[in-house]
């Protein structure tokens, strides 16, 4: 698909592009039709639900698959973390594009705090996309829904890995359920 550039490009990237994306490619200062490879692709988390357990995800610390009804936001399960739990999944990614993290969840007790971050990979390292905490006290004990956390990936990223982290005390968790991550 074609995207016209509305404003100058900035060192390789177009910036204000129609359509709300923006598009890499041409020349810096050349406004104009560019051709956008960031064309949505679709669903980029394996097993976002948590429908077949852990299988996609790497884990580390106190976790389990919560099927109860009242702890799961669609389908049958959802993650279920208690303090120091870790979730992480690494996906392959389009370098120079914009990706939307969202997801679900819920605190069950006063003292949760999640942590959420995508961090960008490539053969140079690794770049921080997106951060966000969510504080005890401010996590409701009803689903809430995290939405469109977008970050722009490097242009040499390859892959980005999405982390979740909880902090909690006694035998306070966070419930995560329906995952998303995609091109934006």
């Amino acid at each position: 698909m074609n995207y016209r550039c509305i404003k100058p490009n900035i060192g390789g990237l177009c910036f204000g592009c129609l359509f709300l994306r923006c598009c890499r490619g041409s020349q810096p200062g050349t406004p104009g039709l560019h051709a956008c490879p960031c064309a949505a692709t679709g669903e980029l988390v394996v097993n976002g639900g948590m429908e077949n357990g852990f299988a996609g995800w790497s884990t580390a610390g106190p976790l389990t698959i919560d099927t109860a009804r009242a702890q799961v936001h669609t389908g049958n399960a959802a993650a279920a973390m208690f303090n120091g739990a870790v979730l992480s999944q690494i996906v392959p990614i389009e370098g120079g594009c914009f990706y939307s993290l969202s997801f679900h969840g819920r605190g069950d007790g006063a003292n949760v705090t999640l942590m959420a971050v995508v961090i960008f990979l490539s053969d140079a390292g690794s770049s921080l996309g997106l951060q966000l905490e969510v504080r005890a006290g401010d996590i409701p004990n009803v689903y809430t829904s995290y939405n469109k956390l977008s970050a722009a990936a490097p242009a040499d990223a390859v892959a980005a890995e999405i982390v979740f982290s909880v902090k909690s005390t006694g035998n306070q968790f966070f419930n995560l359920d329906d995952v998303s991550f995609s091109v934006q």
